[in-house]
């Protein structure tokens, strides 16, 4: 019915990964530097978008700018990678959790 067209590109989740991915990625120092310490680089941060679980208890859709936070299981401590982007009108700010940072020295 529906051809090559699926429907989950309808589904909340999906319509906010692809306003993240529209609006660009940006990171911060610390995002970058949890990067290197995980021998990650930016372009992991999209296959981190679309392989995490939106997480809308931790999310703020309705502040200013919007927030929306994966959780990304991993072998890497502290076992999840909890990644907000900060949605705003020009691009779209990534960070992780303070315990991350922290572990990995940043």
């Amino acid at each position: 019915m529906l051809g090559s067209r699926g429907c989950t590109e309808w589904f909340p989740a999906q319509r906010i990964r692809t306003s993240i991915r529209m609006a660009g990625i940006r990171t911060t120092p610390e995002l970058r530097c949890v990067l290197e310490c995980l021998d990650k680089g930016p372009s992991d941060l999209e296959a981190w978008l679309i392989d995490g679980d939106l997480n809308w208890d931790a999310s703020a859709p309705r502040e200013t700018p919007q927030r929306y936070r994966f959780d990304l299981p991993t072998d890497h401590k502290p076992g999840t990678i909890e990644l907000t982007f900060a949605l705003s009108d020009t691009a779209a700010v990534a960070s992780v959790q303070p315990s991350l940072v922290e572990a990995c020295g940043c």
